[in-house]
């Protein structure tokens, strides 16, 4: 693959289809510069035959001035940052890695992490630790950062405003719960409360401290104080002090990563 950097992809593993399951391949692609390589690697699942794969791997692989995106598949799974697209930042001949964001696992459209002169990811921080709500039901929201001469930022106010219809839903929601009578929590043996009020609190909480509205928050924890259990406050909080406002993605998945 021709690029202002070289890109070169290797088939490590092919799995022909059987009577069960489609074809799979793995790839590793090396993003090479003068002074280094970068080693990827990405699986490519759901395919008929190894053309296909491959299709799919150059359909991954763009560049659109002064970056190059490399999309890395996961091979399935339903973790939100299962799969990624890798942004290369391209000066003078040397690729830059600037940053490794969430994207659609159910579209292959190259730089789908690009929009309008922004990068956007996932907020996927507490997708498995927000005490009370099932995964689907953890908060997130999409997250805007800015290339300022190479180094990545939060784009705060940008965050906010993308993300106003989805606040604004979890708003009308609450106002419609709050209006209504004080609901019966008590669950038979087994069962999950439905926890309506508590899930669109936390999700709009999480926004608004991650973009520094502390205004908005300090209203929201009000309204509800008095209609939150005493777990889900204490979830509440608990979720709130993981939340670093203008924390980008790569520190919290570091680790994470690791260890799965």
């Amino acid at each position: 693959m021709t690029y202002p950097v070289r890109v070169e992809a290797r088939l490590l593993e092919y799995r022909p289809a059987t009577e069960d399951y489609m074809a799979s391949a793995d790839f590793g692609i090396d993003v090479r510069d003068a002074a280094e390589t970068v080693h990827l690697r990405t699986y490519v699942i759901a395919v008929s035959d190894l053309d296909e794969a491959l299709r799919v791997l150059r359909s991954t692989i763009a560049w659109r001035e002064p970056y190059l995106f490399v999309r890395l598949e996961c091979g399935g799974g339903n973790a939100w940052s299962c799969c990624r697209e890798v942004v290369f930042r391209v000066s003078r001949g040397k690729a830059t890695r600037i940053g490794e964001f969430a994207v659609s696992d159910e579209l292959q459209v190259p730089a789908m992490s690009y929009r309008s002169g922004y990068f956007v990811d996932t907020y996927d921080k507490l997708e498995d630790s927000v005490g009370g709500l099932p995964h689907l039901r953890a908060p997130s929201f999409d997250l805007f950062m800015l290339d300022v001469a190479g180094h990545l930022g939060a784009a705060p106010a940008q965050t906010w405003l993308r993300n106003q219809e989805r606040y604004q839903t979890h708003e009308a929601e609450i106002d419609a719960l709050l209006a209504a009578p004080m609901p019966d929590l008590a669950a038979e043996p087994g069962e999950i409360p439905p926890r309506d009020l508590y899930a669109a609190t936390v999700a709009n909480a999480v926004l608004a401290k991650y973009c520094g509205c502390d205004g908005e928050l300090l209203a929201l924890l009000t309204r509800v104080s008095s209609r939150l259990d005493d777990d889900e406050w204490k979830w509440l909080q608990q979720a709130l002090a993981m939340v670093k406002p203008l924390e980008l993605p790569d520190h919290w998945r570091s680790g994470r990563d690791e260890e799965r």
